[in-house]
């Protein structure tokens, strides 16, 4: 509940207002305040993904670019996680 407060109540650094009715969720962390979302068709920067979390974090010109960022950003993760592993730190 409080990504969707957070959400509704953000406003960027550049001033263009991101509310509930121009946003699309996309994905929402269970144990932070990480939440994506689409702005929607209609309006400035329409198809944009956009990451919250506590400020914007970053922005995304399509879906697609999004999604490919997320991808590299889990394979960099299993990477060191595997590496912890084989170092007897995890």
């Amino acid at each position: 509940m409080y990504n969707v407060e957070f959400v509704l109540e953000y406003e960027p650094a550049e001033g263009q207002r991101l509310d509930q009715k121009n946003l699309l969720p996309v994905a929402t962390g269970t144990h932070n305040v990480d939440t994506f979302v689409l702005i929607k068709h209609g309006n400035p920067n329409a198809g944009t993904a956009v990451w919250l979390s506590g400020d914007e974090i970053d922005r995304f010109p399509s879906f697609h670019e999004f999604y490919m960022s997320m991808l590299d950003y889990n394979r960099l993760e299993v990477k060191t996680l595997k590496e912890e592993l084989e170092a007897g730190e995890g």
